[in-house]
């Protein structure tokens, strides 16, 4: 069973690695509306700025901007890199409004989620 459960965390770490290299080579396995996670700052429109929600997912980095990336495998732009690096690598709960026509998250806090 302990054999079992290490070959399973052993492969979902790989997926994990494997899809954040993508996104760090600017390939992504995924389809999203916008061919760029990252929108030229202060593109926002105020209709596209929702209210303050919560998202759950895992923070990582492109480049030098960090991303949170759900578990439907969408990814978001993170706005504070000040406060979303302590949390790199790690599942966390962003608090924020999202400019939908960017994909930013305008982050108000991050606090860890106990795995």
């Amino acid at each position: 069973m302990q054999s079992i459960k290490r070959d399973l965390l052993f492969g979902l770490s790989m997926c994990a690695l494997v899809f954040l290299t993508a996104l760090a080579c600017g390939r992504p396995f995924i389809r999203t509306t916008s061919d760029s996670i990252a929108g030229p700052v202060g593109s926002h429109s105020p209709q596209s700025v929702a209210s303050t929600e919560t998202f759950a997912g895992t923070v990582g980095r492109v480049g030098d901007q960090f991303v949170l990336l759900d578990s439907t495998g969408q990814v978001y732009k993170l706005d504070d890199a000040r406060r979303a690096r302590r949390f790199e690598g790690k599942a966390a709960r962003v608090t924020g409004s999202m400019d939908t026509s960017t994909r930013t998250i305008y982050v108000e806090s991050i606090e860890s989620i106990a795995a």
